[in-house]
Parts: C-alpha cells; structure tokens; sequence
C-alpha cells in the first residue's frame, strides 16, 4: 500500500538591514524540504536484531508496521527467519530485513517474538516505537533491542541516519547506543559519560579515519556528518 506523503518547509522572514548598520551575512539557506509524492524516490528503512552472543534454539517473528507522518500505516510486514541450532551465530547477524517506505517522517512499530521451539505467538501489546528521518534514495538503520536499554529505555536504537554513515560506521557486529544518532558530539561525550562510557570519532564528514581494531564494549564509535552524529554502535 503506498501513501502520498508530504512535508511542507515554512519559509522564514529576514530582517532587512537599515541603511546605517553594515550588512549582517545571511546564514546558509536550509535544506529542501522532504516531499514525498507519486513522483518523489522512495526511502529504504533496514532493520536488524541486536547482536548477541546467546543462540537461538529455533528462530525469530517480528511483526514490523511503517506509519507516514500523518499516522497512516503504509506498509505491515511479518518477518521470520531460521537457523539451525548447530549454524553459525554469525549468520543471525546477516539477516537485516530492507523495506522501500516514503521519504520523510516514517514511525516503525515493531513486535519482536523469540521462539524456543514450537509456535510464536502473535504480536501483543503497544509495541516498540522507533521515529526515523528516511532521505529520498537513501536508506536509515535501526536495532531492534531484546530488553529496554538501562539508561533511555528505548526498545530500539537508530544505528545509522545515512547508507553513507552505516557504511563508514563498518560495525555490523557492533552493540547499539541508543540514543546517539542526532546529538552533537559534545552531547554525545555528555550522555556516554553518565552511562560510564567513552567515545571516538570513526569518520567525520565523509572522511574515515585510522582506528584501531580492539573491541571494546564501553566505548562508543561515532560517526560525525557537520557536527551531527549520523551513526553509533558500541564497540
């Protein structure tokens, strides 16, 4: 089912300068609006599930519903996937469901099942509800979470705003940070020092950098698009 969506901008009104004050430079002129329309490209949502080092016995169910930003659900998707008990885990990391949703405001409300053997029961309860900014031809990422992250209690995490950022985070394998994507990186220092976590930049603005390759759990890998943070994952 596919919904028309737009976003419409709201211009903003400029001072005129008087004639005996020197000319104030204007600031740079935002960014266009997100319209989505019949002939507007499409966004791509990926979500995946948190990595962990347990195994699991039989498979997953998440029921994933995408809303427009007026509220209309434009897509339902049941998602299952299996593994044998003796695979590898790092196959569960590979399975990232890709769903095409319109540009602009997009909420994801996901129901996450767990299944030890024998039926997944159906979805039950509000769900987990994750706000997402998906850009035209562009593809965001969110983690999907087993239990409520201690600190925020999200349900899920905004891994990466870009395909670009996900892309120079380079982390598949790295734990979410909920809460990170859209701070600045003195805010982003801020709320990993409450948590007792450290951070580093991976790549700023299109740019990586050399970083080691150590693991470590409490530190928090950013990645930094005009002062912004446009990705995260522990690691």
């Amino acid at each position: 089912m596919r919904t028309s969506l737009t976003v419409v901008g709201v211009a903003a009104g400029l001072a005129l300068a008087t004639a005996c004050e020197p000319p104030v430079p204007l600031p740079p002129p935002p960014r266009p609006p997100v319209v989505a329309g019949e002939d507007a490209d499409p966004g791509t949502l990926a979500v995946n599930l948190e990595p962990t080092d347990g195994v699991f016995i039989e498979g997953f169910d998440v029921t994933l519903r995408y809303y427009d930003v007026g509220g209309v659900e434009v897509e339902s998707v049941e998602w299952h996937e299996t593994v044998p008990p003796d695979a590898n885990t790092d196959q569960w990391y590979k399975h990232v469901h890709r769903q095409e949703v319109p540009a602009g405001a997009v909420t994801l409300k996901s129901w996450m099942r767990i299944s030890p053997g024998g039926p997944i029961p159906p979805p039950s309860g509000p769900g987990c509800t994750t706000p997402v900014l998906v850009e035209p031809d562009d593809q965001a990422r969110v983690t999907l979470l087993f239990a409520n992250d201690p600190q925020s209690g999200d349900c899920s995490a905004l891994t990466s705003a870009t395909r670009q950022a996900d892309d120079l985070l380079a982390m598949p394998r790295g734990l979410p940070a909920p809460g990170f994507v859209g701070l600045t990186q003195g805010q982003a220092q801020a709320a990993a020092s409450v948590r007792g976590w450290t951070t580093r930049v991976v790549a700023r603005d299109g740019e990586a950098f050399f970083v080691t390759e150590d693991y470590v759990v409490q530190r928090v890998n950013l990645v930094m698009e005009q002062g912004i943070v446009v990705a995260a994952a522990r690691g």
